[in-house]
């Protein structure tokens, strides 16, 4: 039994963004990646414009959005170096499909959607994360200072 706990632990250490684009927000940011065949998807046009309506619920969660289609990577800061093949392969995401996914500061993923989802929903499961939970108590004795 010990020992495929130990698997477990292993394979879910092994899913983080160790040593991948995405390493350099581990522990510091959520990532909120969306897929789509071309940059003019509606659909992903439509998500995005849903988290563009509250920046301020996507910042004060450290959320960081990239739109990825099989042309480009399109992060924080504009256009990525890295080639979007490694994000298709490593999402097991179709280069035809939308899809949405929720990375933790931890690198896991949290959610996964193939449909619009409301930016409210993923707000609500971040708030639920121990560590916002934390980010919240020490924000509020902050406050109180």
């Amino acid at each position: 039994m010990k020992q495929g706990i130990t698997l477990i632990i292993l394979f879910m250490s092994m899913m983080t963004l160790n040593g991948q684009p995405l390493a350099k927000h581990q522990w510091k940011d959520r990532l909120i990646l969306v897929f789509s065949n071309s940059p003019g998807d509606s659909v992903a046009t439509e998500q995005l414009e849903r988290f563009r309506e509250d920046t301020a619920a996507v910042k004060d969660r450290d959320l960081l959005i990239y739109r990825i289609t099989p042309a480009m990577v399109n992060g924080p800061g504009g256009q990525q170096e890295t080639t979007s093949e490694w994000f298709y392969k490593y999402y097991r995401v179709g280069k035809d499909e939308f899809n949405i996914i929720l990375i933790g500061k931890d690198g896991g993923e949290k959610l996964r959607s193939e449909q619009l989802i409301q930016p409210e929903k993923i707000f609500d499961l971040i708030d639920t994360m121990p560590m916002r939970r934390a980010e919240m108590k020490r924000d509020k004795q902050g406050s109180k200072q």
